[in-house]
């Protein structure tokens, strides 16, 4: 009896003890009701750094697999490819050949996978680069034009190819000078004629300098050159990329790439000023949240500008102090200014009486014409020739009738004796046809003496020499008819120079 006791006491001391037998030891299950090996962390999940990707031929790319979970026992994987194309040894992947496969990791615990798909692209072939002028390319094929002395430069092509999509053009520049030396050409026959698109390319130069991109003045640096511009599509004739290049940048490599079209909203159309009324009207572009309305000095820099929700808004920014002026509207995309339309044309307003001379600030060579046939908005000269049998004769030497700054300037030398050898016309388009006006302006002469004639009306006054003299007179508009026409005879002066300025029109 008492030998029994002490057993049971010894058995319940290790139980009170929490031991267990040596001999007997157990992993508690990490994994209850499943399939369980003692001591494991099994697998639930394999990624990729990357799911597809595409490969130029011989390019390589690393995939890294990702295993979860971080304690997992086994977190080592195997690596496949669906067929040739590509080779893939421990996640380094090789393109081998054009086509497309799928690269697949599998983990060795559990046979979990991820894969990614490769696209290998065809070896690129070099193209050679044609010359051509830009009417006479051909749709969808680059081509190029260098000056050889047409335009007073020498420009020699050595490199024009094209391999895949960048284009390469190494010439060099013997000698001259020409804005338009170096000229590349691309028409894109899935564009639409009309519509407005912006066009980003990278350009890689060797020089720095301005260039032209489809019209548009762009900043060239050293190197590489993300550009952007926004144009109409013309015609067939029309280019879609035109890059127009000056042999002052001198002898270049031009590399040309990653070249985009994007549809964009379209220009805001027939602009008009209320200015009485202070009002814009102008055709509405579908996809714009508002538009922007932009104000011009006479010599177009910008004085300010507002946004409206529509046309037939009123405006609040108008210019208060008498004067011609420009506006310019922009439609705003409701998406991204990206898609912006193209700044439309500049509309020529004014405020007050002051006439409207289409000069801004740049020199304009007057053309030639006759009263009865006059462009609106526009100063014209005639001017008497021998063959007329007039009694006289004007010569205008080219570049000696202009206008600039509001001011029309006319030098010219005479023979003879005719009543009306010189003679400057301008039409103002917004006068009323039978309304009777008084119109001023002031007008200077380097000879003194001149006598004159202003809307047929002789007047009958000397003219010091190099001195603005006030003219004041009043007519009736009509049709067919100069709004202002000054007349100068011929014997007023062998060599004369005329000048006008200041000009209003007030209804009586």
């Amino acid at each position: 009896m008492k030998s029994k006791l002490l057993v049971l006491s010894a058995a319940l001391m290790l139980v009170l003890c929490g031991c267990q037998p040596k001999g007997n030891d157990f992993v508690p299950d990490d994994n209850p009701g499943g399939d369980v090996t003692p001591g494991i962390v099994h697998v639930t999940s394999v990624s990729l750094n990357q799911t597809s990707a595409t490969l130029n031929i011989g390019d390589t790319l690393t995939l890294q697999a990702t295993v979860l979970p971080e304690n997992a026992t086994n977190k080592g994987v195997s690596w496949s490819a669906s067929n040739g194309n590509v080779s893939v040894d421990d996640g380094l992947v090789t393109a081998l050949q054009a086509g497309t496969a799928t690269v697949t990791a599998t983990s060795l615990d559990g046979s979990i996978s991820a894969t990614c798909d490769i696209t290998v692209n065809a070896e690129a072939v070099e193209e050679t680069i044609g010359f051509s002028g830009e009417a006479e390319k051909a749709a969808n094929t680059w081509v190029y034009w260098n000056d050889q002395n047409w335009c007073g430069s020498t420009v020699t092509v050595e490199t024009h190819k094209k391999v895949g999509n960048t284009i390469t053009f190494g010439y060099t520049v013997a000698a001259g000078n020409c804005d338009f030396g170096f000229q590349v050409f691309y028409k894109r026959s899935s564009l639409n004629e009309g519509a407005s698109y912006r066009l980003t390319a990278n350009i890689n130069s060797q020089k720095a300098g301005t260039v032209k991109l489809n019209g548009t003045p762009v900043e060239l640096s050293v190197g590489d050159n993300n550009v952007e511009v926004k144009y109409v599509e013309g015609g067939a004739t029309a280019s879609s990329f035109q890059l127009v290049v000056p042999t002052s940048m001198g002898s270049n490599t031009l590399v040309i790439n990653n070249y985009e079209w994007e549809g964009i909203l379209d220009i805001p159309g027939a602009v008009a000023v209320d200015v009485a009324n202070s009002k814009i009207n102008f055709s509405a572009v579908d996809g714009a949240a508002n538009y922007l309305v932009k104000y011009y000095t006479e010599g177009k820099a910008l004085l300010g500008s507002e946004t409206v929700a529509a046309s037939g808004a009123t405006l609040t920014q108008l210019p208060t102090t008498n004067g011609n002026y420009y506006l310019s509207v922009t439609a705003k995309s409701s998406l991204d200014p990206k898609y912006d339309s193209i700044e439309s044309a500049l509309v020529l307003f004014k405020i007050g009486n002051e006439a409207i001379v289409p000069a801004g600030g740049v020199k304009t060579n007057m053309e030639f014409g006759e009263e009865n046939n006059l462009p609106l908005n526009k100063f014209v000269y005639w001017a008497a020739d021998a063959a007329f049998n007039l009694g006289g004769s004007v010569t205008v030497a080219p570049g000696n009738a202009y206008t600039e700054e509001g001011l029309v300037h006319v030098q010219y030398t005479a023979t003879g004796n005719c009543s009306f050898g010189l003679q400057i016309f301008y039409k103002n388009p917004e006068l009323t046809n039978g309304t009777t006006y008084k119109v001023s302006f002031k007008m200077k002469v380097s000879v003194a003496g001149s006598t004159y004639h202003v809307s047929n009306t002789e007047i009958n006054k000397t003219l010091a020499a190099d001195t603005w003299t006030d003219v004041e007179y009043e007519y009736t508009e009509v049709a067919n008819k100069a709004s202002l026409a000054v007349i100068i005879p011929c014997d007023v002066a062998s060599a004369n120079t005329v000048e006008l300025k200041g000009f209003s029109w007030t209804a009586k």
